[in-house]
């Protein structure tokens, strides 16, 4: 055994533009999955019916880059750590996790949530750090902490 080394590379000309094509399935994907759960749900506000269109698709694509490892080992299929397939998914799983969590970046609902964790911050005598709370929390875009407290 001198030395020999089994190195397999992909031709970088086919690489990317597959890719490219997973990502569209993907996407469209994605939007057909948020159409049908947009169509799904109950009528009341476009925002509450989005809210939940894109979580239900988040969490059906969650669903999918975790089974991705288990149905490798039922087809008897090497099983690494990362490949394509399951990054990709992850990718459009933030991404709708993102446009989830959109519109309390900004909203009412937002500050409503952060009055409710914090009732400190409400009260009159406290206003200015409210204030200062309310900018550094914006600024650092964590307005997903109140989205996941009140969904528990």
């Amino acid at each position: 055994m001198s030395g020999t080394h089994i190195t397999i590379t992909m031709p970088k000309d086919t690489y990317w533009p597959r890719r490219f094509r997973r990502h569209l399935v993907l996407a469209a994907a994605a939007f057909a999955i948020v159409c049908l759960a947009y169509a799904a749900t109950p009528p009341s506000d476009v925002r509450h019916r989005m809210s939940l269109a894109t979580a239900y698709a988040g969490l059906f694509l969650l669903a999918v880059s975790l089974w991705l490892g288990p149905w490798n080992v039922l087809r008897r299929r090497p099983n690494p750590t990362s490949f394509d397939l399951r990054r990709d998914v992850g990718i459009w799983t933030g991404i709708l996790a993102i446009v989830h969590n959109g519109d309390r970046l900004d909203g009412p609902s937002l500050w409503k949530d952060v009055d409710v964790l914090f009732p400190s911050a409400a009260s009159t005598s406290s206003a200015k750090y409210a204030i200062r709370f309310r900018q550094f929390y914006r600024a650092c875009g964590c307005a997903t902490l109140p989205d996941a407290l009140s969904h528990l």
